[in-house]
């Protein structure tokens, strides 16, 4: 869930929670479980939309963007050590 919200994340809060739901295979209340998790450890940010009040909508940290900036970086410097096996 973490990475699809940061592959759509365009800088600010634009992605609803409703459009999380039904692109991912999994059921509502798993993925709610698992949003507030994120959201309790400081991993994404729900917050209100600023027209519609009943949409809420994800956006991703610092903490979230720099983990996978970190994380891609990591696999970048390992790819040439896998292609060489």
């Amino acid at each position: 869930m973490s990475l699809h919200i940061v592959m759509n994340y365009d800088g600010a809060p634009s992605f609803g929670l409703k459009q999380l739901y039904n692109v991912l295979p999994y059921s509502e209340p798993q993925l709610r479980r698992h949003l507030r998790r994120l959201e309790q450890e400081n991993w994404v940010l729900v917050n209100q939309d600023a027209v519609d009040a009943r949409n809420r909508r994800v956006a991703p940290t610092e903490k979230l963007l720099n983990t996978y900036a970190h994380y891609f970086k990591l696999l970048a410097s390992a790819a040439p050590l896998m292609e060489a096996e």
